[in-house]
């Protein structure tokens, strides 16, 4: 992007002043290059964001840049590609704009509406900044219904107006939505501030005017931001009607961008509530109205390691004390505020944080001017001096319900009523708050600057865009004096306000008498929530007034306040409701309060009537006094008839300034849009590509820095300052070219490091400018290769297409933008081999060809090649021609001479299968499938004619059960003419000179549709098995040519295996199944049984070497059996194995009774003349024949309980039965 202050571009990332953090990319001149690396101070609109990818598969440009689509649910906020940021100077209209989270309330039909504020002071109508468009993360933004959402509508004037100002909650102007051409994201609405529209920045007044416009998000019904467990960030940004500018804060001096000076941002705090210990009131004891508006902004330094959040505030001059007496104070001055300011976060901020030295100091405060430079610098320069800044430990940064904060004061801030204070000082004008008026300048500003473990914040990231930490900051005054606050007791129903209707305050005794500082209703607000959601109505005098007469009717003065609501409103009857009061000295002692709401409802006919509510609010007590229903006190049972002022309990908390707080969330990004990079080619002399950012910083590295620790960074090239249009995959865009060729002496990239093909070479980016982080996962390039097809003398068509550059006439950036017409038809023609399936550093990586193995046909970005792209990465399938000559093929060294003499020595070299030969001494044969690693020169070769070339394949004829061999054309626009002869032969040997020698065979050849076949079917054919065959062809009037590549015959039939087979029978041998595995390289066509071809397995046209024939059922009927396996391959060949299925025997009948210890018999039933062998523990003891009746047997030996008999019983004709039992 230009620098210039109106007309820079540039285009970054996320911002949010809550701790977000930056990254992006650039381009510079060489010269400056070791300065700008050192001093990147990357930066942090105070939101954290991070980049993504890489996939394990190769492919150039593995994640192409996409500078067009955004997801939706990103909460980086890119530039428009039409986008121009713009430096505004000290001179413009507009001071300090934010937008700021003011809380949530309920509408009386139940919607829950999150109110924000657009701050802003300035001198004159703005003519430019005319659209404010706001940016929800996307949760938040589907949770909003944009129909009935807007922002209030009212001209600025003198007068200091606030959210809740009566006029400017009329009437709402709605959002537009816009697209992510107009705005450069998706979930972006855009407001109106023209004079058609909300008028926020048409002013008529003459002077300074001061203006805070509501903004109202009306969520979706049964939504609520209670349910977010992260607190949503908003982001937005004041830009032109075209939406071309977009403003800045950033000074015209300063060379970086950081993404916060453009992005304004807030959140809402619904994990913690980050104002806790404060009391959030801009109006008690305000009248003085010094401070106008404030604003965010953090930068972060990766080299030194800290974050800077800046606090930027407009005012006029600041006095010694927060407020400056008046009616507020006792005569002697007592009670005086002091100054303090405070940052808080949430507490797990503090786990990033990095002692620094003996010191243990993690953070310090100091002062910056409008320039943002440090106001009291020390020697170095970084730092401020040691007695302008404040410096605080670990142990300085406190931790309260899960919230970490720093709070410095004035040294007097009373000790009695205090939050714990991180340092305090004697100067706070030098330290954290500078005293002089700053109205038409940038703003002053409190820095905190946070030393961090630059690991654990990378950690921090993950795979996510960003990490947020969101920041509370703002000026205090400390409250001796106290606020009264009154509460509200327990209701039992909701209250439903419209707009115009009055609450009615009247307090127990007088606010004030006319005294110095009386501003009349000013002192109070009424509070509608107690936590981070609350809302507040103030008192002030464009809604509010004392009623109930004048002051010679001192009882009734200044005791009764009617307030007139600015908004609808629902108080649900579960709400706190509190109303808070600034004491005075001339004060009646006021102990309660009674409230009335006076509003609008309707009746059962639906008639509008005026109804109210009226409540008892009550101060709380300290210790030892009660109160009755009646609001008496007591104290040990005794009635108070006039209680003191110091019977109640105030509320001590700091006082938050008017227009001070802001809840800012800071971004730290990673540069999100990656460089696009054009195609790298081994024997490019530079890397080129383009840059969606101004002058960002492209680096190169040899391995995935994320992954190799020893990854290299092979250089540096900063991209061009001119936007210009471009086009990146696809999508018209604008942005920057870069090249290393701009690139000084001392800064040369060495393009030896993409010398070889399929090299990855990574890619990163950086937007220094905007002091982003350093891409996190790179682009990949895989170098490709181009080869040069040398036509030798010959000529090809105009037609045939060449890789000749790229067309200048296209977009720069324009995928495949080549120029592929050659100027004369004996121009060379060059073609890009295609890149592998694997990176060339890969395991297992082998170099292709533009055919075979490896080569993958995808461009760049990993997308399918198509068109041209797609033609110039094939192998050139046209022959050159030579007058009497004929194309013979290419090789890697140039042949020359006779024909003839050329033709000899093409045949006898060998074909280039590695990247050896290719690249070697030798010349060789280069095919589609000869390798490639680096740029390549081949020539085209020209012998005397020969006759067409034919390539012999054997194939089978399954429905005659022929086999045969196929003469194939070795190129199908080279087939021979009529009359040409064929024959099958075998290579022989070698002649004295080195000619091969061919013997031919004898079977003739026969024509079948136009094919050339030779039947080789049956051991009786004279080609066998393992012959290599070559064909013969021979056309009238040419020498005989032989086939370039010969086929290995295969006459061997399937393996089944034995041992596999499967034969399972019944138990009566009627039926069988039978099962078998088969294997045969060639491929199984088919495995069955007998002659049933139809069942068992039949092969599919893929070719499958291994097959299993599943269970076929054969009848046996109990006799014997032949059957028979068969198993065929795809080429015909045959294995048959035979078996036999045996007849099933019954078993002999046999019983044998029990056994008992002491028994020397044994009791058994047999057929007749079966023979009975007994054996005891496994010895032989008896041996008989069976009558066919129970036998007694009678043993030698008495049983013994245990021991087993086993009896086993023979008959001829029928099956061996045993029967082992145990004696018991």
């Amino acid at each position: 992007m230009s620098l210039n202050q109106e007309t820079s571009t540039c285009n970054k990332k996320y911002r949010l002043y809550k701790c977000i953090f930056i990254k992006k990319g650039g381009n510079m001149k060489i010269s400056n290059l070791k300065t700008r690396l050192v001093s990147l101070a990357l930066a942090m609109c105070m939101i954290f964001s991070t980049a993504t990818f890489i996939p394990a598969i190769s492919h150039a440009e593995v994640e192409p840049a996409n500078w067009v689509d955004d997801v939706k649910t990103a909460r980086y906020w890119p530039i428009p590609h039409q986008g121009k940021l713009v430096k505004v100077s000290s001179a413009d209209p507009l001071k300090n704009p934010s937008v700021e989270y003011v809380g949530t309330y309920t509408r009386p039909d139940g919607r829950e509406v999150v109110r924000l504020s657009f701050s802003v002071y300035a001198g004159v109508t703005s003519g430019v900044w005319e659209k404010l468009i706001i940016k929800p993360d996307a949760e938040l933004a589907n949770m909003v219904d944009w129909s009935l959402s807007g922002m209030g509508k009212g001209r600025p004037a003198q007068a200091t107006t606030f959210h809740d100002t009566y006029r400017l909650n009329e009437e709402f102007v709605g959002f537009e939505k816009l697209s992510d051409a107009q705005s450069g994201s998706g979930n972006t609405y855009a407001m109106d501030m023209t004079e058609k529209g909300t008028q926020a920045v048409k002013t008529v007044a003459i002077g300074p005017w001061g203006q805070e416009s509501p903004i109202d998000l009306v969520l979706k019904e049964g939504q609520s931001v209670r349910t977010l467990k992260n607190n949503p960030l908003i982001q937005a940004r004041l830009m032109d009607q075209k939406y071309e500018r977009i403003y800045s804060t950033t000074t015209a001096e300063a060379k970086e961008v950081p993404y916060s000076s453009y992005t304004l941002s807030t959140f809402i705090p619904g994990r913690v509530n980050l104002g806790e210990g404060t009391l959030m009131t801009d109006v008690v004891r305000n009248y003085e109205n010094i401070f106008k508006s404030a604003s965010a902004t953090m930068r972060y330094n990766e080299e030194e390691g800290y974050i800077d959040v800046y606090s930027k505030r407009t005012h006029g001059t600041i006095g010694a004390f927060a407020d400056g007496g008046g009616s507020f104070l006792a005569i002697d001055g007592s009670g005086r505020g002091y100054y303090g300011f405070r940052q808080s976060f949430d507490a797990s901020f503090k786990e990033i944080l990095k002692p620094q030295g003996e010191s243990k100091v993690v953070a310090q405060v100091f002062v910056a001017n409008p320039d943002d430079t440090i106001t009291y610098p020390d020697a170095t320069g970084k730092t401020a001096k040691a007695d302008s800044r404040l410096d605080i430990s670990q142990d300085g940064i406190k931790v309260k319900n899960g919230i970490g904060y720093i709070q410095v004061a004035d040294n007097k801030w009373p000790t009695n009523y205090k939050l714990d204070t991180s340092a305090t000082t004697t100067n706070p004008n030098k330290t954290f708050l500078p005293s002089g008026a700053e109205l038409t300048g940038y703003g002053y500003s409190t820095v905190v600057r946070y030393f961090v473990d630059k690991d654990k914040l990378k950690e921090k990231f993950g795979d996510s865009d960003i990490v947020a930490y969101e920041f509370f900051s703002t000026l205090l005054a400390s409250n001796e004096t106290g606020v009264e606050e009154f509460k509200a007791p327990e209701r039992d129903e909701d209250i439903d306000l419209k707009r115009g209707d009055k609450i009615t305050l009247r307090f127990d005794g007088r606010r004030d008498l006319v005294t110095l500082g009386t501003f009349d209703t000013q002192g109070s607000y009424i509070q509608i929530g107690d936590d981070q959601f609350a809302i507040d109505i103030r008192t002030t005098a464009d809604k509010a007034t004392y009623t109930g007469g004048g002051i010679i009717s001192r009882d009734n003065y200044m005791r009764e306040m009617e307030v007139t609501v600015p908004f609808d409103i629902k108080i649900k009857k579960d709400t706190p409701v509190t109303v808070y009061s600034r004491k005075t000295k001339l004060q009646k002692v006021s102990p309660g309060m009674t409230v009335t709401f006076n509003y609008s409802a309707k009746d059962d006919s639906g008639n509008t009537v005026k109804k109210d509510k009226t409540y008892r609010f009550e101060r709380p007590l300290v210790d030892g006094y009660t109160r009755n229903e009646k609001g008496e006190i007591f104290k040990d049972g005794t009635k108070i008839n006039e209680p003191q002022d110091n019977l109640f309990i105030d509320n001590h908390n700091a006082l938050v300034r008017p227009k001070q707080a802001t809840h800012a969330g800071g971004i730290l990004t990673r540069t999100a849009d990656a460089p696009d990079i054009d195609e790298l080619f081994t024997d490019s002399k530079n890397l080129t590509g383009r840059s969606k950012y101004d002058r960002v910083y492209v680096y190169p590295y040899d391995a995935d820095k994320q992954k190799v620790e020893t990854a290299k960074r092979l250089g540096t090239i900063e991209a061009s300052d001119k936007k210009i249009p471009m086009n990146v995959n696809g999508d018209d865009v604008q942005g920057y070219e870069w090249t290393s060729g701009t690139n000084d002496a001392d800064h040369k990239i060495d393009p030896k490091n993409w010398a070889k093909k399929d090299m990855p070479i990574y890619f990163t980016n950086q937007d220094v400018l905007a002091n982003s982080l350093e891409s996190e996962v790179p682009v990949v390039e895989q170098v490709q290769a181009k080869v040069n097809f040398d036509l030798n003398g010959g000529t090809l068509p105009l037609e045939v297409k060449s890789y000749q550059g790229i067309d200048e006439k296209q977009l720069p950036g324009t995928e495949f933008a080549y120029v592929v017409k050659r100027s004369q038809e004996t121009e060379n023609v060059t073609r890009i081999a295609p890149m592998n399936e694997k990176f060339a550093n890969q395991e297992g990586y082998t170099p292709n060809g533009f055919e075979g193995n490896g080569a993958t046909y995808k461009d760049h970005n990993g997308k399918d090649l198509a068109g041209d792209a797609l033609e110039l990465r094939k192998f050139i399938k046209e022959e050159p021609t030579k007058a009497e000559t004929q194309f013979l093929g290419w090789t890697t060294k140039k042949l020359e001479g006779k024909p003839e003499d050329v033709k000899k020595a093409f045949d006898k070299l060998e074909e280039a299968t590695t990247a050896d030969q290719v690249n070697g001494d030798t010349n060789v044969k280069f095919t589609a499938k000869s390798p490639i690693t680096k740029a390549t020169t081949v020539y085209a070769a020209y012998g005397s004619k020969e006759s067409a070339v034919y390539n012999p394949e054997q194939k089978y004829d399954e429905k005659n059960d022929k086999q045969y061999i196929e003469a194939i054309p070795a190129d199908e626009n080279k087939k021979a003419g009529e009359g040409a002869t064929y024959k099958l032969v075998k290579k022989t040997g070698e002649d004295a000179e080195g000619n091969p020698v061919y013997e031919e065979l004898n079977v003739p050849v026969t024509t079948d549709g136009g094919k050339k076949i030779f039947d080789i079917t049956g051991d009786d054919s004279p080609v066998k098995h393992g012959d290599e065959i070559y064909i013969k062809t021979e056309e009238k009037g040419k020498p005989a040519s032989y086939s370039k590549t010969p086929v290995v015959v295969d006459k061997k039939g399937p393996e089944i295996k034995t041992e596999e087979n499967s034969v399972v029978q019944d138990a009566y041998g009627y039926q069988a199944k039978i099962a078998a595995n088969a294997e045969d390289a060639a491929g199984i066509l088919r495995i069955y049984v007998d002659d049933d071809k139809d069942k068992g397995y039949i092969g599919s046209d893929k070719k499958v070497t291994k097959a299993k024939l599943e269970a076929q059922l054969v009848k046996q009927r109990n006799k014997e059996k032949n059957y028979k396996i068969t198993a065929v391959d795809k080429l015909g060949n045959k294995t048959i194995i035979e078996k036999v299925l045996q007849t099933k025997q019954e078993d002999v009948d046999l019983q044998v009774d029990d056994s008992y210890d002491g028994d020397d018999f044994l009791e058994i039933l047999s057929e007749k003349g079966a023979t009975i062998e007994i054996k005891v523990n496994g010895k032989v003891v008896k041996t008989v024949t069976a009558t066919g009746n129970y036998d007694e047997i009678i043993l030698n030996n008495e049983l013994k309980s245990g021991q087993k008999i086993e009896v086993t019983a023979k008959l001829n004709g029928k099956s061996t039965k045993t029967i082992t039992i145990t004696v018991r």
